[in-house]
């Protein structure tokens, strides 16, 4: 087993996830006000990142290269997380003017599009594997869905917390203080901690998708 400079802290979110899940569970069983839809989608997002940081951590420790084609699945799990969390959104309130069904509908097709394509790839780097029993470097253009979806649902976000800080008699300038310095309801920082944590998930996926521009495209881009 390997023991890499990564690897305490993917454990340590790993073990965070898990308690999260539980602790959803667990709520959502002893209060029957907490069965909503929002819930549910964010228990499967939380279910699709434990268990991307499971196989990331399983790669991680092992001394099998054998498993390095695992990683291919990697974004895959992601952007069924980022689905999840993206029609959470949609379920939580406000929902002026985030009552509109096609939009949420749009939003689970482009992702189930990007998904099937990633599926695709997928197939295409594991044959690849079985031939030549090396990991092919991820070009960039199939990085961009992840980057789009991820984008996506920092908008849904956003508006949502302006949403929730709209007040009629707030000017632009207070009405940005409120809603990123000093939200006033607890919807408001819910959805300020939420920005928060998926603005650095999108850091990291640009800066991952960054690194991988320098790589040669194999399709003649």
């Amino acid at each position: 087993m390997l023991i890499r400079p990564y690897t305490l802290s993917q454990a340590a979110m790993l073990l965070l996830a898990g308690f999260l899940l539980v602790y959803l569970q667990v709520a959502v069983r002893r209060t029957p006000g907490m069965k909503n839809l929002h819930t549910r989608w964010m228990i499967q997002a939380i279910g699709w990142l434990w268990t991307t940081l499971l196989l990331s951590l399983f790669i991680g420790v092992s001394e099998d290269r054998s498993v390095d084609f695992l990683a291919y699945a990697r974004i895959g799990l992601g952007m069924l997380a980022w689905h999840a969390v993206a029609r959470a959104i949609y379920a939580l309130p406000p929902f002026e003017p985030f009552a509109r069904r096609q939009e949420a509908r749009f939003t689970s097709w482009t992702i189930a599009g990007f998904l099937g394509l990633e599926v695709c790839y997928f197939c295409l780097r594991l044959w690849h594997f079985s031939q030549t029993g090396l990991a092919q470097p991820l070009v960039w253009p199939m990085a961009l869905p992840s980057l789009i979806v991820s984008t996506w649902v920092l908008w849904l976000v956003m508006r949502k917390l302006w949403m929730a800080e709209t007040a009629p008699d707030l000017s632009l300038g207070q009405h940005l203080h409120r809603a990123l310095l000093a939200p006033r309801g607890e919807v408001s920082r819910f959805y300020r901690g939420l920005l928060l944590a998926v603005f650095g998930m999108l850091v990291i996926i640009s800066s991952f998708s960054w690194q991988l521009s320098s790589l040669p495209c194999p399709f003649g881009c």
